[in-house]
Parts: C-alpha cells; structure tokens; sequence
C-alpha cells in the first residue's frame, strides 16, 4: 500500500515588517527602492511606505485624542476646552466646536430619568447630521451655555458690555441663530410640503428655537414660535387624532426608536398653554400658542392611565407627561372658549365628557402615588413621587371646579387646599434651596415647567376660591415662587392677580362673604393697552 498523501497546504511566509504597502499585502520581499520599488513600477502599481514606527505611534495618540473629543461630555466642566474640539459638516466659525462640546456637556447633565433625553440623546443629535439649521441650532445653545459660565445672570437679554468673556459668546450665540433661521428657510422653500422628514425638522427646529427664546426670557417670542410650530404642524400633532380614551401613536414619530418625537410634541402642546397663561390678564385672547392650540382639530384627549407599579421612574415620568398635557389643553380649550362665550359656554357637553375622563384618570393616579409611597425607594425618588401626588390632588380640585358656573365648589374644596398648603410650601424651600447649589443643565426643562405650572396653577386657586386664609396663602406661595431665577419673567401676573385679590377682599361683607357684586371674573377681563387700563365692565361680575 502507498502512503497516503497528506492534503497540501500553503507555504506559510511570516509577515513582511518593512517594504512598501503593495509587496506586504502580496507577502513577498520588497526591493525597496524609493520613492517606487522595482516591482511596483513594473507592474504600474502605487507604491508607498508607512511612516517610521516612531512617527506611527504619534498619529496613533493623535487619533485616540480625537475620538476621545467627540465621546458624549461628562458632568465635568470643561476648564480649557481645544479650540476646535468636534469637526462638523456645517460651516462653523473658527472654534466652533467648542460650542457644540458645550452642548453634549449640557445633554450629559441631564436627568436621565425625568427630562427628555431621548429627544434631546437620540433626535437631535441625529438631525444635526443631516441638518445644518440644527447643527447651527444646537451650537447656539452650546454658546449660551459658555456664556452662563462667565455670568451670574440667568437670563441673556442684553450682554453685559463690561464683561468681555460673556458678550464674546453671547454674540456667538446669536450668530449661530441668524445662521439656523436663515438656513431653516432655505431648507422649507426648497422642500416638498407633504414630505414626512420636513415635519420631523419643523418641530424638532421649533423646538430649539422655542428653547433658545426661554433661555432669553423672551415668553412673547417663545409663544409666537410655538403658535407657528403647531399651525403648520396641527394636522399631524400627537393630539389632534383618536378618541377619548384609545392610545394612539405619532404621525411624525417612526415606529422604532423615536420616542423623542414623541417628546417633543407633548413639549410643544405644555408649551404652548403655560406661554399663554404668563400674559398679563386675558391671556387667551392675546397668545399666539394657545390661538393655534386651539385650531388643532381634536375629537378627544389621550388620558393615559397610571403605568404598572414596578414601572421605571422614566414610565411614571413620560406617561405623567401625558397626562399632563392632556389636563394643559383642556384646561386652556376651557378658559378660552369661557372668554369667547360665556353665555352658552356651559352648553358644550364634549367639556364635561373630557372633565369625567380626567378625573377617573387622576383618581387613579393618586392611589399609585399613594402605593409608591408606601414601598422602599431612595430619597430623591420619594421626594420625586411625593412631589408628583401633590400635584396630581392640585390637578383634582382645579379639573373639579373648572366647570361650575357658581364658584360654589370652590369653597367647598378650601379644606383640601388647605391641607395641601404647608407640603407645598416645604416643597418650594426645598426647591428655593436648591437655586443656591451649582447650576445644572439649561435644557433641563422638565423641572422649569413643573414649578411653572404650580405658579399658574396657585395663581388660579388664589383667584377662584373665595376663602380668605386658603387664597392669601396661595397668592403669597406664587409670589415666592417668582423668586427662582426661572420664573420671574411670571412675576406681573403674579402681581395683576394678587392686586384684584386684595381689591375683592375690600369688598367683604360683616358675614365673611365677598358679594357677586364685588367679585373680578379674571378670564374675561381684558387689558387696553392703549389707556393701560382695564374696562370695569369687563372685570365684575354683577355688572
């Protein structure tokens, strides 16, 4: 018998260490010559060497302390920031990337449990790859965010001309606003109207924008964004379609991963009715937001339930959001069609349809809080889901009373707002105190929006129910709340209310009772500009 034969194998030849890139991949022995080998001028090939092993291990580092740039920031303060920390594909002015690391440093201090960081994480961050009126955008917040840094002011109207760091970046800023608007314009007139990816950039750019305005405390303008944002989107906004009751999906948010668009509606919609309750007195009449929230064709809200018990702290927090934004704009529809109509303002039965549903909803709601607060959970998420039930009993007593044409429920709700009074208060020290730790993110808003509508909403109480201790309390509450550096911009409705509080208190009788005669209907008055002043008849109700 022959030996059999063993399967033939190929000759193995160690690796080529020197010689041009060409003879290493072929694995044969490089003639070396320079600047071309004599292989590769025979065979007509691009001959090139590597660098020196030396000079590789520098570029080496070099790319490793790029990439490190472009990581996501952490929550350290950048002290001396590279003068061109992240390439992009915008035409970004000498430095600019400075601002856009700013803005990643302002993504990563977020919290990640109660702000909108998949819009914020995921949906930006994604459109500014594709969108320069984002990247120009983004990078605006970023220079805003290095302007606080060399302020004490938080908000930016005018730059501080003594201040050479803070105006350099604020004007930056600015320059990177005008440079989003204009290219945002440019992006619309040569875009098709019904493309679904031109609705996406109009409310996630609306959102900047609006962001942008209330970093400047400029609610007018924040407002009348907005109210445009919603107009050319209210066709496709999350609540303009269903039925009361059925959860439905976005039309402009994909069906994987795009729970930031999602975000940014519900944003928009809280937005647009806490923009129209800062005007002055009658502030249906002169928001621009809450014109076009209005104008959204709605059959019905989407009331979401309490999630399940073992939920995240992020499902307890979105889906509050929700419902939210669900109470915002029935409460607003309500006011506004009350100062369009007050006579047959009671006739409109889908009011109280939507007010039953609310209410079930909230009594829900409460008994969760009520369970959560009896499991083991740390500190700050008690505190978190403490401070949620005494807003979601705030929400109970004004959705119960917003529909009574006597004001009679009112008194008899004084108790419970009564009992609220002192745990709101700890409350709002607790938060005062705060204001004096090291600032956090500025596009955490999620907790900006929380303490502005307890101001709205103290205001409201403070103005309808007619006990003396119980709306003393809460008009003096709201005062104090216009204290936090983000709020004070509220601070003359605060005031408008509290002067026709102290002018109904003159007219109080022996018996304690303020008479009709004597009482200001706050949501029909309106503000003459022109004279300052408010018609009488507008203000009183037995007139």
């Amino acid at each position: 018998m022959t030996k059999p034969q063993l399967p033939r194998r190929r000759t193995y030849k160690p690796k080529v260490q020197t010689g041009c890139i060409q003879c290493k991949g072929a694995r044969i022995k490089c003639p070396e010559q320079r600047p071309a080998c004599a292989r590769c001028q025979r065979l007509a090939l691009d001959c090139c060497y590597l660098p020196p092993k030396s000079k590789q291990q520098g570029q080496n580092q070099k790319r490793a302390a790029s990439m490190r740039r472009i990581l996501p920031a952490t929550a350290i303060r950048i002290r001396t920031p590279p003068s061109s920390s992240l390439s992009s594909r915008c035409d970004l002015e000498p430095g600019g990337g400075i601002y856009l690391e700013c803005f990643r440093e302002q993504v990563a201090l977020m919290d990640q449990d109660l702000d909108m960081t998949d819009f914020w994480f995921r949906t930006v961050l994604r459109a500014s790859h594709t969108d320069d009126s984002i990247t120009y955008a983004i990078a605006s917040i970023g220079a805003l965010a290095r302007t606080r840094k060399h302020s004490s002011r938080w908000l930016f109207r005018n730059p501080d001309p003594h201040n050479q760091e803070e105006s350099a970046h604020y004007h930056t800023a600015v320059m990177y606003h005008n440079k989003a608007i204009t290219t945002f314009r440019r992006y619309i007139a040569s875009s098709k109207p019904d493309d679904a990816d031109v609705h996406r950039t109009i409310l996630i750019i609306t959102v900047l924008f609006v962001v942008l305005e209330i970093f400047h405390g400029n609610n007018r303008a924040a407002d009348a964004l907005t109210g445009s944002g919603i107009l050319l989107l209210k066709d496709k906004m999350l609540h303009s379609l269903g039925i009361t009751g059925v959860s439905r999906s976005s039309s402009l948010a994909g069906l994987i991963d795009d729970q930031g668009i999602v975000e940014a509606e519900l944003f928009l919609t809280r937005c647009a009715a806490l923009c129209s309750k800062a005007f002055d007195l009658a502030p249906y009449a002169h928001a621009d937001g809450m014109k076009a929230m209005l104008m959204m064709p709605s059959s019905g809200l989407n009331v979401p339930p309490p999630p399940d018990g073992d939920a995240s702290i992020k499902t307890f927090s979105f889906q509050f959001l929700n419902l939210l934004t669900a109470i915002l704009i029935w409460h607003t529809r309500v006011r506004a069609q009350r100062h369009l109509d007050i006579i047959s303002f009671y006739k409109y039965p889908e009011f109280f349809q939507q007010q039953r549903e609310l209410l079930t909803q909230l009594r829900g709601w409460m008994e969760s809080y009520k369970a959560q607060l009896k499991r083991r959970h740390t500190t700050n998420i008690l505190h978190y889901f403490e401070r949620q039930s005494l807003f979601t009993k705030l929400a109970y007593i004004i959705v119960s009373c917003e529909l009574d044409p006597t004001g009679n429920l009112w008194d008899s709700m004084a108790p419970d707002c009564a009992e609220l009074t002192p745990k709101f208060r700890a409350h709002l020290d607790a938060e005062l105190d705060d204001q004096s730790k090291p600032d956090g993110s500025l596009i955490s808003l999620e907790n900006t929006f929380m303490w502005a509508i307890f101001l709205t909403a103290a205001t409201n109480v403070s103005a309808s129910c007619r006990d003396r201790s119980v709306r003393l309390a809460w008009i003096h509450m709201a005062e104090i709340a216009t204290n936090m550096s983000f709020l004070k911009h509220l601070r003359g409705n605060v005031m408008a209310t509290a002067l026709f509080i102290r002018a109904e208190e003159e007219g109080r009788d022996k018996a304690g009772v303020i008479p009709p005669s004597s009482r200001y209907d706050l949501d029909t008055a309106t503000w003459n500009e022109d004279s300052g002043q408010i018609p009488e008849d507008k203000l009183l109700y037995g007139r």
